[in-house]
């Protein structure tokens, strides 16, 4: 009887084992989430950056050490066009952006290597943030 129970044990011990792994793990791909900053302005910063408004969007043209951030994740490449799109009403600071960047493309969480080119989309709910570096 008493080598029935341990067995039964050792059996349960793996499942709680892996449940908590997997709780941890999910409250860590949360927190990593929070601590991404979506709901700040996308940073658009470059060596040379170039604007204009054409029929209710903004065009960016970033050319020279281009970074394209939401918080700490984010595209870096040699060049980049943005198109920026207001969403609803003039309350709301939130813009569709669309990026397509060229040359040495690399993404901030990526372990590959750069790539020739790449677009990116997504939504931010507090606008963009153009900066300029300042020169050297």
């Amino acid at each position: 009887m008493r080598g029935d129970h341990q067995n039964s044990d050792r059996r349960r011990r793996p499942r709680a084992g892996w449940a908590w792994l997997a709780a941890v793990a999910l409250a860590a791909t949360a927190a990593a989430r929070a601590g991404d900053d979506a709901e700040g302005p996308v940073q658009l910063a470059a060596d040379r950056i170039v604007s204009w408004d054409e029929d209710g969007r903004r065009w960016v043209v970033m050319e020279g050490r281009v970074a394209i951030l939401r918080g700490m994740r984010g595209l870096r490449a040699e060049r980049a066009v943005v198109r920026l799109s207001s969403v609803g009403g003039e309350p709301s600071r939130a813009v569709d952006v669309e990026v397509f960047a060229e040359g040495q493309v690399r993404s901030t969480d990526a372990i590959d290597g750069p790539r020739p080119s790449a677009r990116d989309a997504y939504r931010v709910a507090a606008g963009a943030a153009l900066k300029p570096y300042a020169p050297a």
